[in-house]
């Protein structure tokens, strides 16, 4: 017979057991991790685990360079880390093992997760079930991992599960449906398109709750079905350059973003085309600030500045720290061709005070007035007639500056961002 002291001993017991939370996530997050989406994870990761009544597990994918950058073990969270290597008869296994996946152009996902990493997240979870351990919540960072909500259901079918989408992925591959040239592009991105839609909504059916990053794809998940209760997004983690002093030079134009990426490049192979041949004779220099630049980009500026008279274009290559081209610059032209989701390098430019002239991909996620925080732009023509009124003085440059800063202030606050999402966990 159980006694009173013994049943509220059990009672306190329960009250004080911290909630297990096992994140699955496609790319390992560590402290100055170099992208976006990596600097995100890693954020609410270690929000996470400074909440007492969170016990929080990763199991994750690297690449060896990544080994030496880990610090889950500093921070005291758990992990099962799998690094991609890049030894020949490991390629060649996980080669076969993705036939169906990666390599197959009617693939279900698009290619997007290839089976090595299902089967690596699956049998981890298999193990750590047989050892009795079962998490209260799983959160799946990116689609990649969200599409795996059904399976995660189907062996612990009393978890709670938590879709952080980094960006609605279906969207991209409209976008690049749309942005290809050749038929043969169109068809399969479209296919891909079309599949990705049809996986994504369906594994997010399994989730209950959704995080996507900005406040357009919380709009664009409702419209295409999945019930407003259940989503609630938050802000992205973005580098805030607010420090930062202006003293910006009048003939200096500058794009930002990892240049190995096709929505960065392709954008500022298009500006080259469509905008700057109107500029050869302003004394302009277009500045591309990024790493990895391909050699495409390489050439195209090459190519301008053969032929330009008194403006020029620079391509960076990595810079350690971009504060000096937020500084120097006088606006931000960002006119991308790609890409779905929150774009952080333009959170980061208006953090700045920067000036920034994009479209509505660059801008969609950030509910910005035109004319006031930044200036949108579509047609060369609409660049090019913006430059014009910046260089001639015709814009107030100070007022769109001190506009863009406070809008980021006001509307992105990570902090408060980081507590509202640890509630909804504590609540689950």
């Amino acid at each position: 017979m159980i006694t009173m002291k013994e049943r509220n001993d059990r009672t306190v017991d329960q009250n004080n057991k911290k909630k297990s939370i096992m994140v699955i996530s496609f790319c390992v997050p560590y402290d100055n991790v170099g992208h976006a989406g990596g600097k995100t994870h890693n954020f609410y990761l270690k929000k996470m685990n400074e909440v007492p009544g969170f016990k929080v597990n990763l199991i994750s994918f690297g690449v060896e360079a990544d080994r030496e950058k880990l610090d889950l073990k500093k921070y005291g969270i758990g992990s099962r880390i799998f690094f991609i290597s890049g030894n020949k008869p490991e390629k060649i296994r996980r080669g076969i093992r993705n036939l169906t996946t990666k390599y197959n152009p009617f693939d279900k996902r698009g290619n997007m997760l290839p089976k090595y990493y299902e089967d690596c997240v699956i049998s981890e979870l298999k193990r750590i079930k047989s050892r009795g351990h079962i998490p209260d919540i799983f959160v799946l960072e990116w689609t990649q991992m969200v599409f795996l909500a059904g399976r995660i259901k189907s062996l612990f079918p009393k978890a709670k599960i938590v879709a952080s989408e980094h960006d609605v992925s279906y969207l991209g591959f409209l976008r690049k449906y749309e942005y290809a040239e050749s038929d043969r592009d169109r068809k399969k991105f479209f296919r891909f398109y079309k599949n990705i839609k049809r996986e994504e909504l369906e594994a997010l059916k399994y989730c209950d709750i959704i995080c996507p990053h900005n406040k357009k794809d919380e709009k664009l998940l409702i419209e295409d079905g999945i019930p407003a209760g259940k989503i609630h997004s938050i802000v992205p983690y973005f580098d805030d350059y607010s420090r930062i002093i202006r003293k910006p030079l009048k003939n200096r134009i500058m794009f930002y973003g990892a240049m190995a990426r096709p929505e960065n490049y392709l954008s500022a192979i298009w500006f080259i085309r469509h905008v700057m041949p109107a500029l050869k004779k302003d004394g302009v220099e277009f500045v591309i600030v990024g790493s990895n630049p391909p050699d495409l980009l390489e050439l195209e500026a090459e190519k301008y500045n053969e032929t330009a008279e008194n403006s020029k274009i620079t391509v960076t290559g990595f810079v350690p720290e971009v504060d000096e081209y937020f500084s120097t610059s006088m606006f931000l032209a960002a006119p991308l061709v790609l890409g779905a989701g929150i774009k952080v390098k333009i959170i980061e430019a208006m953090s700045a005070g920067i000036p920034v002239l994009t479209n509505d991909i660059g801008i969609e996620g950030i509910d910005a007035e035109n004319g006031r925080d930044y200036i949108r732009c579509i047609s060369p023509g609409d660049y090019i007639h913006a430059i014009r009124k910046i260089l001639e003085g015709e814009t107030d440059i100070q007022a769109l500056s001190g506009n863009a800063g406070k809008f980021i202030k006001d509307n992105f606050n990570l902090e408060e961002s980081a507590e509202k999402y640890m509630n909804l966990l504590g609540e689950l």
